[in-house]
């Protein structure tokens, strides 16, 4: 099995990577990589975004990355959901859900305040949001 470190250092190599496996995707990766941005000084200008394809997962993804980093949900991790979110001026890891994300594309197209994306269980995300997405048909 490849390690979590692996995709890691994948990502910051390439920018992009599709990462398979059971463990460490959600909510591993994403920490690396903002880490890895505080440590460079870069901290204050990452913005990630983690989707997740139910209101639930975003919240509990959020609640198990906070209580992993030590801190309060709304701190350095944050959530956005529908009608509920949890985040601060110090947010840079938000976990939200793919429509959240969707909304977020239609007054951002270009996403230029986003640094990276990590969206989670991609295959449900094509499958139920991208045939509503504005950006679909680019190629």
């Amino acid at each position: 099995m490849v390690s979590v470190a692996y995709h890691y250092a994948s990502v910051l190599r390439t920018g992009l990577q599709l990462i398979f496996g059971k463990q460490g995707k959600t909510t591993q990766v994403p920490q690396l990589v903002l880490d890895d941005k505080i440590l460079k000084g870069q901290g204050a200008i990452t913005n990630i975004i983690v989707t997740q394809p139910r209101r639930i997962s975003a919240i509990g993804v959020s609640e198990r990355i906070a209580d992993e980093r030590a801190e309060r949900v709304g701190d350095t991790c944050g959530y956005s959901i529908k009608l509920e979110k949890r985040i601060s001026s110090k947010t840079r890891l938000l976990l939200c859900t793919t429509g959240v994300l969707l909304r977020r594309l239609q007054c951002d197209p270009d996403l230029a305040s986003v640094s990276h994306i990590f969206v989670d269980e991609v295959g449900r995300t094509i499958s139920l949001a991208l045939p509503s997405c504005p950006l679909a048909h680019v190629s």
